[in-house]
C-alpha cells in the first residue's frame, strides 16, 4: 500500500459541508491522531461512520463525521477515510495541516482516481470518465458519460480486441506450426471476419456522433431588424428577464447569452443586435457581432413582424445551410404577413408577448429542428476523449491494410504484424497496455481531490 495522501474532496469555496479525502498506508491511523469519538476510530469496519471532535493539539477546531472504507472495498482499493466537517474554507485547510502533521503526505491531482485505476478498481476509460461527469452541465452529457463509467466503452473495445486476438492467435499458430494438423486460414472467412471487426469500431465511433452537442450545447442565435421583438422572445424563452425591453430602436447593442436545458440538451440562445445599416458607433459594433453570431449558429430564430420586409433577410443568403425557424411575431396587431418568396425556413411560427403556449411549441421546434427526439433515452450514446478517438481509428486503419492486403493476396506474416499493431491500439485505448507518460498526462488533468 502506498503511502497516504490527503487533499479536500470538495469545491474550494465555503458551504455548509466540506469532505478532506485520505487514501493510503495508515490513513485510519493518521485520522485517528486528531479526530477523536466515543468509538475507537481503528477499530471501525469499512463503511462504518462515527461522529466526533477534530482536534488542533488541545483546541477542539470542529466536529464532524469519520466514514472509513477498508482496502479492497475502497474507490481507491486502499484503506480510505473520508472527514466530512463544517465547509468553510479556514476550517477545511486546518484540517488538511493536520493530516498533513501526522503523516500525510498532499495528494497530487488526480492521484485518488490514479490510485483506482492501478489497483484496478477502474479501467482507464472508466477513469477518464470520472472527469466528464464532474464537469457534466447537462442531463444528456451526464448520461453518455455514464455510459463510459459504466463501462460500455471498455466493454466494446473489449469485445473486438479479443476476436481479433483470436485470430491473430490462429494465424501465428497456423504460421508457427506448419507441420501439424491446424485448420488452414480460410481467407474469405478472415476477411468476413476482420470487416465485421472494423464495422464494430466505426459504431463506436458513430455512438460519439452527438458528442459536441452533449458536451457544448447547441447555438440559437436569435436576428432580426430592429425592435422587432427579438428580447422579448430571449426572456419567454430563459423565464427571466436576461434582455433589456423598451420601445427604443437599439437598445440591445451587445451579443447577450443565456444557456436553456430543453430535455436535457444544452441550447444556448443568442439575442442580438437589430441588424440595421447605423450612424451610431457602437450600435454599429452590435450589429457586427450579431452578424457574426448569425453565422456561427447551429439554428436561427429570424423574428419578423408588421415592418420586416423581404430585403431585410438578405443578411440569411450567407447561411442558407443553417437551419432556420420564422418567427412571427406581435401577431396580436392583426397586421398584414409579409410573403418571403425564396427563402427556406424549417418551420414558420407565430407568437404574442404574452403568448407562453407558443414559446413552448417554439422550445419544442428547436429541440425538434436539431433532430434529437429520443436522445436521453438511448443506451449506445459515448463520450469519447481526443485519446479513446484516436486509439479507434488507428485500430480502423490498420484493419483496413488488413483487408487490403487479403483482398491482394498478401502474405499472412504481413497481415499477422499489421492486425497486432490494431490490437495493440485497442489495448492502449482500455489501459491494458500504456505508457506510464500517456497515464501521468491523463491525471494531471484531473483537479486535486478526485
Amino acid at each position: 500500500m502506498e503511502r497516504c495522501i490527503a487533499a479536500i474532496a470538495t469545491a474550494l469555496s465555503s458551504a455548509g459541508l466540506g469532505v478532506i479525502r485520505l487514501s493510503g498506508k495508515n490513513s485510519i491511523e493518521i485520522a485517528a491522531n486528531f479526530f477523536k469519538s466515543k468509538k475507537d476510530i481503528k477499530s471501525l469496519k469499512g463503511y462504518e461512520a462515527a461522529y466526533g471532535k477534530i482536534y488542533e493539539d488541545d483546541f477542539v477546531l470542529d466536529d464532524g463525521v469519520i466514514l472509513v472504507f477498508r482496502a479492497p472495498n475502497s474507490y481507491t482499493g486502499e484503506d480510505v477515510v473520508e472527514i466530512s466537517c463544517h465547509g468553510g474554507l479556514l476550517i477545511l485547510e486546518r484540517v488538511l495541516k493536520l493530516c498533513y502533521k501526522n503523516g500525510a503526505i498532499p495528494a497530487k491531482r488526480g492521484e485518488f482516481t490514479k490510485r483506482a485505476y492501478l489497483n484496478s478498481k477502474l479501467t482507464l476509460t472508466q477513469a477518464e470518465a470520472v472527469m466528464d461527469i464532474v464537469s457534466a452541465d447537462s442531463v444528456g452529457y451526464l448520461k453518455a458519460a455514464g455510459e463510459v463509467k459504466n463501462g460500455s466503452l471498455y466493454k466494446r473495445a473489449s469485445e473486438v480486441k479479443e476476436k481479433l486476438v483470436e485470430k491473430a492467435g490462429h494465424i501465428a499458430v497456423y504460421l508457427d506450426y506448419p507441420q501439424d494438423e491446424i485448420e488452414e486460414v480460410e481467407i474469405n472467412k478472415l476477411k468476413g471476419e476482420i470487416k465485421e471487426q472494423k464495422e464494430a469500431l466505426e459504431e463506436i465511433l458513430r455512438s460519439n456522433r452527438f458528442e459536441s452537442i452533449l458536451k457544448n450545447g447547441v447555438k440559437v442565435s436569435i436576428v432580426g431588424n430592429a425592435n422587432v421583438g427579438k428580447s422579448t422572445i430571449m426572456n419567454l424563452i430563459c423565464g427571466e428577464e436576461k434582455s433589456i425591453v423598451t420601445n427604443i430602436e437599439g437598445t440591445t447593442r451587445d451579443v447577450l447569452k443565456h444557456t436553456v436545458e430543453i430535455n436535457g440538451i444544452n441550447f444556448i440562445f443568442c439575442d442580438t443586435a437589430g441588424i440595421r445599416e447605423t450612424e451610431d458607433e457602437v450600435e454599429k459594433i452590435g450589429v457586427e457581432r450579431a452578424i457574426k453570431a448569425l453565422k456561427e449558429a447551429d439554428l436561427i430564430l429570424f423574428v419578423a413582424d408588421e415592418r420586416t420586409k423581404e430585403e431585410d433577410l438578405k443578411i440569411l443568403k450567407e447561411n442558407e445551410e443553417s437551419k432556420k425557424i420564422l418567427v412571427y411575431n406581435k401577431v396580436d396587431v392583426k397586421y398584414k404577413k409579409v410573403e418571403f418568396k425564396g427563402y427556406r425556413f424549417n418551420c414558420v411560427l407565430e407568437t404574442t408577448k404574452e403568448d407562453l403556449e407558443t414559446i413552448e411549441r417554439l422550445k419544442e421546434e428547436i429541440y425538434k429542428e436539431q433532430q434529437l427526439e429520443g436522445l436521453n433515452n438511448r443506451a449506445d450514446l459515448l463520450i469519447l476523449n481526443e485519446r479513446q478517438k484516436k486509439g479507434i481509428e488507428r485500430a480502423i486503419l490498420k484493419l483496413e491494410e488488413v483487408l487490403k492486403f487479403l483482398e491482394d493476396g498478401g502474405y499472412l506474416d504481413a497481415i499477422s504484424e499489421i492486425l497486432d499493431s490494431a490490437i495493440e491500439s485497442l489495448l492502449e485505448l482500455t489501459g491494458e497496455k500504456v505508457s506510464d507518460l500517456v497515464v501521468e498526462e491523463i491525471f494531471s488533468k484531473f483537479c486535486v481531490g478526485k
